[in-house]
């Protein structure tokens, strides 16, 4: 299992915060509730400093006895409620004035008033006490106070300021009643004025135009003489584009060399859809039916020589009637009967021609009528936009008099509204409550007590927080498994926190041995949970051997041994405990033995054996072997095949051996003995120190290749921190973890040494 090189971090491996809120607040709850009484006691004193403040207060109704009456373009526009500007009116200007004036003229004198000197300096400082509020928006009544340290001048200050308000609104209103007035009868003559003036200037307007007028409606002849205009040169222009469009026609159907008859056709065709006499007379109705007949006697013939040949009688009699047609038609044009003994007069023309040469001069015709009718319509469009601008300017006319006659109307309206009610203020105050007697309100102990408990509240917040950012302890079971990879496998309480600790059974053993002293304590049941983890834990259930140890001294190895040696033996197994921490033993006085009396040391110098050496506790099933007497390099015993015969003697004797060794940060005697056991149990408080220190336990550990069992979590529950300097172990730093010493408690400390390299690498 790989441990992280930077165990120090103060975050987890996945980058999760480990910031807990609960554990900020509940945890440090006492620091929290230390702030907070602090904080009241400042705020307490800072309520001793403060001066006595009185107060008088009174209630006015400010009522609305007449709406204002809006008239057009004169209308005041309010940016805000009247009511608020009348609280910002209270402490200002001509209201504190005259209320320093009702004071100077009062018979009983405001001393504490008049002592401040000119005028403007009382009302400076009456302007500052006095405040007007407005207890609900929806209504009209406001609050006037006034606060002061002297009680005396409460009073009278505030009757002198209701009695100047009320003055000052009764005079303004009538003031603003009059200025109303004299301007609504100044803007009456001033419209009077205007209005003779613009409809003597429309009279005249009306004895000048050339409009035709009828009461206020006006006429344009000449735009309606362009319209009309306008109506028949779009006719002829129509009509030119027709002509053109037949003798356009006509000039391609000749070039593409269509049978004359056919076009005589054609042109008879057109002339008949011209209006009546559209081709000037040159078709008669008789012509017409002729040559609408010429063309299904052609047809006819056509058809019969295709059927009965061209020599066929038939053929020839259809033949015959169509020459009889055409010379009826050119009898027609020429003005002849078509007889053998009529002589024409002159060379006869078909009728094409002469339609053709009818459309030419219709042609002419027409476009030169089309000339005149638009020298004609320019001449009237002239005229009728100089109409036009006379049009324009009449009906301005109109307007700008209506528009002065509404706004004097409305002028009128108003004066007599205003004749009416200028006798009546707007605004009127009724005192609801008048100015009270000056009564006790400041300073206020509970307002210093709660804002001074705050302070200190957040102080202690921010200093938790401090704390809890510079905490490197585990919180949770879970977050060990995250940071160690190793299970936790038991947690411990503080045995001293349970209710009946002092009682024991036996005297003669430390009470901490909850398994027996205690056997039905939450303690005891603990350390029984630990065996049961064990248990589960391991593969071989008998001739076991395991290794407790923990990172710092004073994390509670000896104690989890001596319990989990007691829980494994009252299983019905043989346990022996031995004591292997020959700097600091510590498991020969839990059970009240003699170091020298046998023990680890004696056995490994042959002065005893195990069997020997080994002494049978209290506890049925457990057999306990000491420390032994002090040696002079524990390092270099341990690394002696001495010991290692010692241990393999002893796992072959009992089941389970439960072996207590040093702490691993301060010295090497656990990662030496480590690789020897079958596991290892590290076992540590919840300090602030807790994270870092494991975490590097469990490296060195696995450093030498041991196999971690678990992890049991001491002391859960306290508050107690890391001890720099324990009294038990005589534990002192040096160069990162110090040394760690062999010494009884009531032995004075050596003097500091400088051990040789041999010795130091033990």
């Amino acid at each position: 299992m790989a441990v992280d090189n930077e165990w120090q971090a103060d975050s987890s491996p996945d980058g999760g915060s480990t910031f807990d809120l609960k554990r900020m607040l509940w945890g440090r709850k006492w620091l929290l509730i230390i702030c907070a009484f602090v904080g009241m006691g400042g705020g307490y004193y800072q309520f001793t400093k403060q001066p006595e403040v009185y107060s008088s207060s009174g209630q006015v109704l400010l009522k609305l006895s007449q709406q204002a009456i809006p008239v057009e373009g004169m209308a005041e526009v309010r940016l805000k409620d009247p009511i608020d500007e009348h609280l910002e009116l209270i402490r200002k200007g001509k209201i504190l004035e005259g209320a320093v004036q009702r004071l100077m003229a009062r018979e009983e004198k405001v001393s504490t008033i008049e002592a401040l000197g000119n005028e403007a300096r009382m009302a400076a400082v009456i302007s500052g006490r006095l405040r007007a509020t407005r207890p609900n928006p929806k209504t009209n009544f406001i609050t006037i106070s006034y606060t002061s340290p002297i009680q005396a001048e409460c009073q009278p200050v505030l009757e002198a300021v209701f009695a100047s308000y009320e003055e000052y609104l009764s005079a303004d209103q009538r003031e603003s009643s009059d200025n109303m007035v004299a301007r609504v009868q100044e803007a009456k003559e001033v419209l009077d004025g205007d209005l003779k003036r613009k409809r003597d200037e429309y009279r005249l307007f009306r004895q000048e135009t050339s409009l035709l007028l009828n009461g206020e409606q006006t006429q344009n002849l000449h735009q309606d003489r362009v319209l009309g205009i306008e109506r028949e040169r779009a006719q002829l222009q129509l009509r030119v584009t027709e002509i053109q469009g037949e003798l356009d026609a006509i000039e391609s159907a000749k070039q593409r060399k269509t049978s004359r008859e056919v076009l005589m056709i054609v042109a008879d065709q057109m002339s008949a859809r011209g209006a009546g006499a559209g081709a000037n007379g040159v078709a008669s109705a008789t012509q017409t039916t002729i040559t609408s007949q010429l063309l299904p006697l052609m047809v006819k013939e056509a058809l019969l020589s295709k059927k009965l040949g061209a020599g066929h009688p038939d053929v020839q009699a259809v033949r015959i009637e169509i020459a009889v047609v055409k010379d009826a038609l050119r009898s027609g044009i020429d003005g002849t009967d078509g007889g053998p003994d009529s002589e024409p007069s002159e060379p006869p023309k078909d009728f094409l021609d002469v339609y053709t040469e009818a459309l030419n001069e219709e042609l002419r015709i027409v476009v030169q009528k089309s000339v005149k009718l638009n020298a004609l319509y320019m001449a009237e469009r002239e005229a009728s936009k100089s109409l036009e601008e006379e049009v324009h300017r009449n009906r301005e006319l109109l307007d700008d008099i209506q528009r002065t006659q509404d706004l004097y109307d409305q002028i009128l309206k108003k004066l007599e509204q205003i004749n009416l009610v200028k006798t009546n203020d707007n605004y009127s105050v009724e005192s609801i409550s008048p100015p009270s007697p000056g009564y006790k309100t400041g300073p206020d102990q509970n307002r210093f007590l709660s804002m001074g408990g705050f302070g200190g509240l957040m102080v202690g917040v921010f200093l938790s927080f401090l704390l809890e950012m510079s905490d490197r302890g585990f919180r949770s079971a879970n977050e060990i498994n995250r940071f160690l990879g190793a299970s936790v496998i038991g947690h411990i309480p503080q045995i001293d926190a349970e209710r009946g600790s002092r009682v024991v059974k036996d005297r003669n053993v430390d009470k901490n041995l909850a398994v027996f002293q205690r056997p039905r304590s939450n303690v005891a049941e603990a350390y029984r949970g630990v065996r049961t983890s064990l248990l589960f834990g391991i593969e071989d259930k008998s001739h076991t051997m395991i290794q407790v140890t923990s990172p710092d001294p004073g994390d509670g190895k000896s104690t989890l041994s001596s319990n989990l040696a007691a829980a494994l033996a009252g299983s019905g197994k043989s346990v022996l405990l031995m004591d292997v921490d020959l700097r600091k033993p510590r498991q020969h006085k839990i059970f009240n033995y003699d170091l020298d009396d046998g023990g680890v040391t004696s056995v490994m110098d042959g002065t005893h054996t195990i069997e020997e050496a080994a002494h049978k506790t209290v506890v049925d099933n457990l057999w306990m072997l000491t420390a032994g007497p002090r040696v002079e390099h524990p390092g270099e015993l341990l690394l002696s095949p001495k010991f290692g015969e010692l241990l393999a003697e002893a796992k072959e004797k009992y089941d389970f051996v439960i072996v207590d060794t040093p702490p691993v940060l301060p010295v090497t005697d656990s990662a030496t003995i480590a690789p020897s056991v079958d596991g290892v149990i590290l076992v540590f408080r919840l300090t602030k120190h807790s994270k870092p220190h494991a975490m590097q336990a469990i490296q060195e550990l696995e450093m030498v290749g041991a196999r971690i069992v678990g992890v049991v979590v001491n002391g859960v529950g306290s508050n107690s921190g890391y001890n720099y300097g324990s009294s038990e172990y005589g534990y002192r730093y040096g160069s990162g973890y110090g040394r760690y010493e062999y010494r009884d408690k009531d032995e004075p400390k050596k003097p500091r040494t400088v051990d040789p390299p041999e010795q130091r690498a033990g």
